[in-house]
């Protein structure tokens, strides 16, 4: 079974996924009964598979939070937040024991364990019992539940598998059964509730079996238990489990042993000892002779169905009068299964199937044609539209491509060369390889993308935690989840929002007595957004709440000594919260207050060849705009000659080029250079003095200036030529030789070479030390 494994730790995730988005979506007043049999059915497949797997610590807890599920969905309890509360935190532990069974994570604690489970069961039993009716017996023992007339008796047996008497399987049957009604144990194992044995009840209950035959079949093996309702026990439990006992008073050949009730007077030829009713009187006109005797087995049959073949022995309704008159006796009699058909004038009738045969104990009723429900025409069964690939094999596919594509760019480089030489169907081949190649590509790529959702899935829980928490009233509003991102920038997302997430709930939403006294609405407003902008994924992340104060910022800069000015621009201000260390918090919480996350923010997005950036107006909110590449395999750069070597430039990062005119750069007395754009001044980077590589111009204006924007910093880059742009394949240069300050990866271009793929952030990261420095 071990390889099935994997399967049902991903399916089990999906399903604790599922359950938690559906609880925090549900409306505590007026639960969606949907909603509640979905969450229920999730329940119940991680306690089926965890059982099947011999996971008993997942099933028990599970099968307790599935018995509250049930009696809320039934009805029989009203949902309540604490109950939402205690759902969600049953999740939590079901997660954590899911991954300590995968290896991942840490067993988890029996006594939390034991916690989860006593906090369901209380809330199972905490509804108050209904408004007795008249007559109702006393009140039954504690931990009983009161037995009434309509109550009736069943017989359990059963053996349990070793699993569950291991386990609390036993006991918690026993205590859900108590729950119901009046228990009694007739036979179980000398050593108790944890040996494997043959186990003999009896339910007094007003509850159906259905109800808890699903328990009993959860312990035990099928075919090693059954359920038989038990009559000769009165409703007021006389007579009551009297099957070896003699009845005082009684002659001993009218002795019963408690098993029969006393045979009424009948005729001799009529005697049945006991096993069937006795038949009513059917009049004379209703006797069919002889050969129609049915010895109490079955109904007899109306007088309306006496004539000829229309008998139906008790087992139909009899036809409505107006149903048998309008059909003829051949070919009408529908015993109750079929409506009369009325045919509309020049206009054949439609056939009508048979309906499903109905047991006996439910009359066909007859419905009028117009009244009937129109049922959309079954459409075929969808074969499972997915499977299930491990990560690894798509990357191998991915790194296949990849290699594809060199191979593509090389034949394409050596036809070139080749110039008028290639033969005209080389060239065509070569280009329809092209096309090929591409569209091979993107659909390979398209495998590793998945929709955003599942990273935004998680933040409503997020929210609503802490929230609560704070004392804060705050609505998450999302849009854009069906915006696709590589899996495995999802992955390294996930952190970076939640901080994001936590900042704005916690320094941002202000609490409900400032909003109103600021007229703003007491809840406040957190929009997470994605969408799709040229080659990029936008990832937004807004608030309603009070916004970035400069003035505080600012000071507390100073205070840390910062290099700052009041005549910084505001996004240079508010990025200063990105600095290591950095808080405007009054106080330190749990939540916040230290100075860690937003580097760390900014840290993770730069590694992942993105940026964010800041806008906020005080009194209005924040919003905070995070950029990422599509895929973190392929990159749009372009190629740039710094001396003798070919490097790749992001094209995400490039502004402009532009070739500088004497003049436009000018030396600082710290030898730092800049550039005037457009009245702007901009500092310089010369690419062949960074990667200390001889240049082939000595004049400034013989070579191109790259202007970047990296981080809120723009800057030029001054390299020799731009060659052209491409689509490159990132191969890691750190796994295969060793990290490079400046570098971020390589690739292997159309001629074989292998050129280095520029860190603008690195970059950056130099050009703002160098300003610092500069003061």
């Amino acid at each position: 079974m071990s390889q099935f494994y994997q399967v049902f730790f991903e399916e089990s995730a999906e399903h604790l996924a599922a359950m938690e988005a559906l609880l925090l979506d549900l409306d505590v007043g007026d639960p969606d009964p949907e909603q509640l049999n979905a969450i229920f059915r999730a329940a119940h497949s991680i306690k089926g598979s965890a059982g099947t797997f011999g996971f008993t610590d997942l099933a028990e807890t599970t099968h307790i939070l599935e018995n509250l599920l049930d009696r809320i969905r039934r009805q029989e309890l009203a949902l309540r937040p604490d109950m939402v509360d205690a759902f969600l935190e049953a999740g939590d532990l079901l997660r954590g024991m899911l991954a300590a069974h995968q290896g991942s994570g840490q067993p988890v604690a029996a006594e939390a364990v034991a916690a989860i489970c006593e906090r369901l069961r209380r809330l199972s039993t905490s509804e108050a019992e209904p408004a007795a009716p008249v007559g109702r017996p006393a009140a039954a023992p504690a931990g009983q539940a009161a037995v009434t007339a309509a109550t009736r008796c069943f017989d359990i047996e059963f053996v349990p598998t070793e699993a569950s008497a291991s386990g609390d399987g036993i006991v918690n049957l026993l205590d859900e059964l108590r729950g119901l009604g009046q228990l009694d144990i007739l036979q179980q194992p000398d050593d108790g509730p944890h040996a494997v044995g043959f186990w003999q009840l009896r339910l007094s209950t007003a509850h159906p079996q259905t109800q808890f035959s699903e328990q009993i079949d959860f312990i035990a093996e099928s075919g090693a238990w059954r359920i038989v309702e038990n009559r000769a026990i009165a409703a007021d439990g006389s007579a009551s489990y009297g099957f070896f006992d003699d009845v005082p008073g009684l002659p001993d050949e009218e002795r019963a042993y408690g098993f029969f009730e006393p045979l009424p007077a009948v005729p001799a030829q009529d005697e049945s000892y006991g096993f069937f009713e006795p038949l009513p009187e059917v009049p004379a006109a209703a006797s069919t002779g002889p050969a129609d005797e049915s010895c109490g087995f079955l109904a007899p049959a109306p007088a309306a169905s006496a004539a000829g073949d229309g008998e139906a022995y008790g087992f139909f309704e009899p036809l409505p009068a107006a149903a048998a008159a309008s059909a003829p006796a051949e070919e009408g009699d529908g015993y109750g299964f079929f409506v009369p058909v009325q045919p509309p004038a020049a206009v054949p009738a439609p056939v009508v199937a048979p309906a499903p045969e109905l047991p006996r104990s439910t009359p066909a009723v007859a419905e009028k044609p117009e009244e009937a429900p129109k049922r959309p025409a079954k459409q075929p069964a969808a074969a499972d539209s997915s499977i299930r690939v491990s990560v690894e094999k798509v990357d191998q596919l991915i790194n296949l491509v990849g290699e594809l594509v060199i191979t593509q760019a090389m034949l394409q480089q050596a036809a070139i060369q080749m110039q008028e030489a290639v033969p005209e169907r080389l060239v065509n081949g070569l280009a329809q390889l092209e096309r090929n190649t591409r569209d091979l590509q993107e659909s390979v790529m398209s495998i590793r993308m998945l929709p955003i959702s599942f990273v935004f899935s998680r933040f409503p829980r997020v929210v609503r935690d802490l929230s609560g928490k704070l004392g804060k009233q705050v609505e998450l509003k999302t849009s854009g989840e069906t915006t696709e991102l590589d899996k495995s920038l999802i992955e390294r997302i996930a952190d970076p929002l939640t901080h994001l997430i936590r900042n704005s709930l916690d320094h941002g939403i202000e609490s409900p007595e400032k909003r109103v006294a600021a007229g703003k609405n007491p809840v406040g407003t957190i929009t997470l957004k994605a969408y799709h902008q040229g080659g990029n994924i936008v990832i937004e992340v807004g608030d309603d709440g009070a916004g970035l104060q400069r003035s505080r910022i600012l000071a507390k800069a100073r205070e840390r000594g910062l290099p700052v000015s009041d005549q910084m621009t505001d996004s240079e201000v508010f990025n200063l919260i990105f600095e290591a260390g950095f808080s405007t918090a009054e106080q330190v919480t749990d939540v916040s207050g230290r100075g860690v996350g937003m580097d760390v923010v900014r840290r993770n997005i730069q590694a992942m060849g993105g940026r964010v950036e800041i806008d906020s107006m005080p009194g209005i909110g924040t919003r905070m705009t995070v950029r990422l590449p599509l895929t973190l395999a392929i990159l749009d750069g372009m190629s740039v000659a710094v001396g003798d070597q070919v490097y790749i430039l992001p094209l995400s990062y490039v502004i402009e080029s532009l070739q500088p005119q004497p003049g436009d750069i000018k030396t600082l007395s710290n030898q730092a250079r800049v550039i005037q754009v457009r009245g702007e001044y901009l500092p310089v980077v010369v690419l062949n003095e960074f990667f200390n590589l001889p240049s082939r111009w000595s004049d400034y204006t013989q070579g191109i200036m790259v202007v970047i924007d990296a981080d809120g910093i723009k800057a030029a880059l001054f390299v020799d030529a731009l060659v052209g742009q491409h689509q490159v394949v990132i191969k890691s240069l750190e796994a295969n030789y060793r990290r490079v300050h400046g570098i971020s990866g390589a690739t292997i271009m159309g001629d074989g070479h292998v050129a280095l793929i520029l860190d603008v952030s690195a970059i950056a990261g130099a050009i703002r030390a160098n300003m610092h420095k500069a003061g």
